[in-house]
């Protein structure tokens, strides 16, 4: 670590430890409450819009306008929205309502501030398009209008009517509700998820409005809590996972776990950041700023309460916890606790910490924790070689797991050795959760005192109650309902696929500038290249390459046999002078190797084989190498890899790529030999659909769909069988 960095943190620690003991002793923040956990097995409504009445919230003096937030099954509209629970091979039945109040077109953007949809970030499922039961998948390419009345339009009309889209259009278009149904397979991994609006441009706005929630595959205990790749990955690696790691039956090591879960509980912790200007002439009133300013409060800003000012203009920036301003958690005599975190802002990053505030004798130490999970994703862990760290970063959208021990804790802080059974004795712990005000090149983030925690007397224990770590285990997934909502079939790409095949690797660019005074942002992707001795050849794009996301143009086309699994090599290059975080949607992958560039990543995620992610932070100059695998029917169709920055987002820097399952659609070359002059676009029809006579209605049809705009023939294949089948009687 750079010496300037040590530094600012040993000058921070012990300001910042002064500072916390004067916070804790003057005020005291409100108890920690969590959502409240919806099952998925029943159907969830979702109604976003901005409350009419402004919005308090707990710990901070002052109301506020103009959130937008969700509120599910009747709920008051919150920024601790419920917590959707389910299980592998379960469907997620919901139905959003879009109830925001009409906004004007801004310039420079296609998207208005009343359109939304809604994203399940972190789930394997199909991202299909309206079904014939009306039911959209994972659709992040769904504009869904407002259903409120503008009493600004002639008789009280809709926001916006959706007119019809013509073949620069590829948006599904709905207003006031629609309705969705997503399938996760019976191998999907356990871990935590999150939901939020993902339409193009507004995004940001809206996610660092309120707009987001939390889902819980399963949870800690869960059979099959474990790291993805033993549920879904090759012989190989499950063959990785020693069976003495593997629970079973082993009564010993079953009556082990009923003792930890009477011991440990599960807390939820959504962080979300809000930046509020003032109204002018009223006390203490604020309204919801969606122009985000990252040096609102002067850069390397302090902010002991979790909030602080803005230099000028009376604005604040705000840093919740659950909806909540500097909440305080109690730990309690004899209890342990696991942390489920998650970045849910929409472009801010924490790198978090447990500093130690009291006894005063230990004030400004940091304690590591056991990370025990990441992304939705377990890490696998024996107790003898448990995963602690003392910081952890977390960019937009990343989640961490940790296990929170007050006999470890107390074992840090008197030095004495970290076994269970080993006697350690404290009248009580203070401390604080904060974000160490990370730097992340472009932006230097605030440093903020999150969450009190306060953890009762810890007395020595027999060593039956003290078992130490959680050890994560790789577990049999459960028994798999039939997915409610079969998968529809993906016509083939337009502009055909690239393999990659063994020791090749596709490389991904990001890349923000400045142009002719105006800042751009844009992806580019190219390849097959040749991994030489394990490293990559290439990394560098031309410039010209790079382009703002288009919803219209497919980036990158992948067709795979998914029954059988198929994988590829990535390596994504960060081409700028800022971090990004690489988000891949409907899949995983593994981060094999990685280079920071010339600044080292700081607080870096766990990578290597068997670990899972679905986003990772690259430093400026660096890049990381990817193992991504397409296992799964669900993974099949249109979706988006972007940087998950929402700011970075918003202003291009996403691209779309196209998943055909080859095993249920046949190649192009197939299809245009059944279907001459169909070129590329011939949607590529089923064996015994491809087969009818020459001349005959079905035919006839089928070469019609082959000439039809690309729009035309991929919305038209989906009811083909049906029309089909009723030509074929005429």
């Amino acid at each position: 670590m750079p010496v300037h960095r040590l530094l600012s943190r040993f000058i921070r620690r012990v300001t910042g430890a002064s500072l916390s003991l004067m916070a804790a002793a003057s005020l005291a923040g409100p108890a920690l409450q969590q959502p409240r956990i919806v099952d998925g097995d029943q159907p969830i409504r979702v109604l976003a819009t901005v409350p009419r009445e402004p919005v308090v919230i707990e710990g901070f003096k002052g109301r506020v306008d103009g959130l937008m937030l969700y509120g599910i099954n009747g709920e008051t509209p919150t920024l601790r929205p419920a917590t959707w629970r389910t299980e592998p091979g379960r469907s997620l039945a919901f139905t959003l309502i879009n109830d925001l109040p009409c906004a004007a077109p801004e310039a420079g953007k296609h998207m208005r501030a009343d359109q939304t949809n809604l994203h399940v970030h972190g789930l394997l499922v199909h991202p299909n398009s309206k079904d014939a039961l009306g039911q959209y998948g994972d659709h992040s390419m769904l504009v869904l209008e407002s259903g409120r009345r503008a009493s600004s339009v002639r008789g009280g009309g809709p926001c916006a009517r959706p007119g019809r889209p013509d073949s620069n259009d590829p948006h599904a278009r709905e207003s006031g509700l629609a309705g969705f149904r997503v399938s996760l397979p019976a191998s999907h991994p356990y871990g935590m998820s999150w939901y939020h609006p993902h339409v193009h441009e507004v995004a940001g706005a809206q996610v660092g409005a309120g707009m987001s929630g939390l889902i819980s595959v399963g949870d800690i205990w869960s059979t099959a809590y474990a790291r993805y790749s033993a549920l879904t990955g090759t012989a190989a690696d499950q063959a990785q996972v020693p069976e003495s790691d593997r629970i079973g039956q082993d009564p010993q090591r079953a009556e082990e776990e009923r003792a930890l879960r009477r011991q440990t509980q599960q807390v939820h912790l959504m962080l979300k950041d809000l930046q509020l200007a003032a109204i002018p002439g009223r006390a203490n009133a604020y309204r919801y700023n969606p122009s985000f300013t990252p040096d609102l409060c002067g850069g390397q800003a302090r902010a002991p309460q979790a909030w602080c000012r803005a230099g000028k203009g009376g604005g604040v920036w705000l840093f919740t916890v659950n909806g909540q301003l500097q909440p305080e958690l109690q730990i309690g005599r004899g209890q342990r606790q696991v942390w489920r975190i998650a970045n849910v802002s929409g472009t801010v990053s924490y790198e978090l910490q447990l500093r130690i505030t009291a006894p005063r004798q230990h004030a400004g130490q940091v304690v590591p924790l056991q990370v025990v999970g990441g992304d939705g994703v377990a890490f696998h862990q024996s107790k003898a070689q448990a995963n602690y760290q003392h910081e952890m970063m977390l960019l937009p959208s990343a989640r961490v797991d940790v296990h929170v021990d007050p006999l470890h804790v107390c074992r840090v802080l008197q030095r004495l050795p970290d076994r269970p059974g080993t006697p350690c004795t404290m009248p009580g712990i203070e401390a604080v959760l904060e974000t160490a005000g990370p730097n992340l090149g472009a932006d230097q983030w605030p440093q903020a005192d999150l969450m009190r925690v306060r953890i009762e007397s810890i007395e020595t224990y027999r060593s039956e109650h003290d078992p130490g770590p959680l050890g994560v285990s790789v577990r049999q997934a459960p028994q798999a309902r039939a997915a409610a909502t079969p998968v529809p079939v993906e016509p083939p790409c337009s502009n055909g696929p690239t393999r990659i095949a063994e020791g090749q690797y596709r490389l991904i660019g990001l890349r923000n500038d400045m142009v002719a005074g105006k800042e751009r942002f844009g992806m580019a992707v190219s390849g097959p290249h040749a991994l030489v001795g394990g490293q990559p050849a290439v990394i560098d794009l031309p410039r010209k390459a790079y382009r703002a996301f288009d919803p219209s143009r497919i980036d990158l086309c992948i067709h795979a046999d998914l029954a059988r699994g198929y994988e590829e090599r990535w390596v994504v290059r960060n081409d700028s002078d800022e971090v990004h975080n690489f988000h891949l949607h409907q899949a995983r992958f593994e981060v094999l190797d990685h280079r920071d560039g010339p600044r080292p990543l700081h607080a870096g995620k766990a990578s290597g084989a068997g670990i899972w992610h679905d986003n990772f932070p690259i430093n400026p100059g660096g890049w990381i190498l990817l193992r991504v695998r397409f296992d799964q029917p669900e993974q099949a169709g249109r979706y988006m890899y972007h940087c998950h920055i929402l700011e970075h987002e918003d202003k291009g820097m996403m691209a779309m790529i196209q998943v055909v399952d080859t095993a249920r659609r046949p190649s192009q070359a197939q299809a245009a030999q059944r279907f001459p002059g169909a070129g590329s676009r011939a949607p590529g029809l089923s064996d015994a659909q491809a087969s009818r006579p020459a001349g005959s209605p079905g035919d006839a049809f089928a070469r019609y769909l082959a000439s039809a705009p690309p729009w035309m023939s991929q919305a038209l294949c989906r009811t083909e069988p049906v029309m089909a089948d009723v030509l074929s009687r005429r």
